[in-house]
């Protein structure tokens, strides 16, 4: 199970896709919305993101194992 988290993280167009978009989506909020103070909070938001995104493949593929065992 661990593992397949793994293949899933580290394949190159699920890590550039999902790191690549949502540091752009930081650099544009960035740019319109938010005073150059709280970039360290912005991206401390697109880092919950991320590891929100991560965890919830986790809990989808242990679903998916407990169903199969």
């Amino acid at each position: 199970m661990g593992q397949f988290i793994t293949i899933i993280k580290d394949t190159s167009l699920c890590a550039i896709v999902a790191v690549h978009e949502l540091m752009y989506s930081g650099q544009i909020i960035m740019g319109q919305y938010v005073k150059s103070s709280y970039i360290i909070g912005l991206y401390a938001v697109i880092a919950m993101i991320y590891f929100c995104i991560n965890s919830l493949i986790l809990l989808i593929s242990k679903k998916a194992v407990k169903e199969i065992i």
